[in-house]
């Protein structure tokens, strides 16, 4: 059997982050966890998870904003650690709202008798077809520079006429392919971006974009991590860009011929409209939906709006919290 690291990357939730850390060990006795927490957004510490084995908090943990480079460096610096730590032969990259839902014990044994080298979802970002994202998405993402700039903090006390004409200006520039302006939502930053005339992208390294969750054996934690030296090009051009984590690696591994990749994350997610920006929380009305998915992990949860659905899981898996 192959030694298998979760790596799980989070930064809320810390109660629910140690329930999934007990579920994982219950389920997995003999794989190794590994958190990487951003200790900026909420606390978990070491002490929460000295009672159970084999688990290891990632040292000086980055501060992640959503949308930027730093997802893209929590990965790397997690691996970078794990790498020269630990030996593995695969690596499972979870968020703390991610569980399990099924046996792990035969998804490691899938691992490891795979003929791939990883699992996870990826579409060609220009013309992608399927499930990819709406038209022009990926152009925006991903041929432009972007630059941030601050929040206007005293938006909403704007006329509503004077709002609906910047959204209207708004609207019209974006159309002119040349600028994109971002107005975040929540805390993000606002960013503005300018078509780039040399976005490395060709016939021979296409875009490819989808979801950040991974499954990658050795052989691509090392081309990922070759990045940083051998083509630090790429790595630059996308610290530029919006959203690099759904489609730096992707791009860097699809690209690569040595390397067997399915188009398949093996996660159950709950989309509610298909080009929502994140995933609808899973309660207990869609427990028998993610059962029948035999798929061996789901997300995203929220114990603070829905406990239950965790519990039904866990009495389904035979284990108790």
């Amino acid at each position: 059997m192959s030694k298998v690291i979760y790596l799980i990357t989070s930064h809320t939730l810390p109660t629910q982050v140690i329930r999934l850390i007990h579920t994982l060990r219950r389920l997995s006795p003999d794989s190794i966890i590994a958190i990487h927490h951003d200790q900026s957004k909420s606390t978990l510490l070491e002490d929460d998870v000295t009672d159970v084995k084999n688990v290891y908090l990632i040292p000086n943990p980055l501060n992640v904003e959503w949308g930027d480079i730093s997802q893209v460096e929590c990965f790397l610096h997690s691996i970078r650690w794990l790498t020269a730590n630990i030996s593995f032969d695969w690596l499972v990259l979870i968020s703390g709202q991610d569980y399990p839902i099924a046996s792990l014990n035969q998804f490691e044994t899938q691992l490891s008798t795979s003929p791939f080298d990883g699992y996870f979802r990826y579409f060609p970002v220009l013309g992608g077809g399927g499930d990819a994202w709406p038209e022009n998405t990926g152009k925006k993402r991903y041929f432009f520079k972007y630059i941030t700039f601050p929040h206007f903090s005293y938006y909403y006390r704007i006329p509503i006429l004077i709002q609906n004409t910047i959204i209207k200006t708004l609207t019209l520039i974006n159309k002119s392919g040349i600028l994109n302006i971002i107005i975040a939502a929540k805390k993000s930053k606002n960013k503005i971006g300018i078509k780039h005339i040399n976005a490395p992208f060709n016939d021979q390294l296409i875009c490819y974009g989808g979801p950040d969750w991974f499954n990658l054996n050795k052989k691509c934690i090392a081309k990922i991590l070759s990045a940083e030296t051998e083509n630090n090009s790429l790595l630059d051009y996308y610290k530029t860009t919006h959203i690099p984590s759904e489609s730096f690696i992707h791009t860097l591994l699809i690209n690569d011929s040595k390397l067997k990749i399915s188009n398949n994350s093996m996660r159950f997610v709950n989309w509610t409209e298909r080009y929502d920006s994140s995933p609808s929380i899973i309660c207990s009305s869609d427990y028998e939906r993610i059962i029948r998915s035999k798929m061996p992990f789901a997300r995203k949860f929220d114990m603070t709006i829905d406990n239950n659905v965790l519990d039904k899981i866990d009495r389904h898996l035979g284990i108790t919290n």
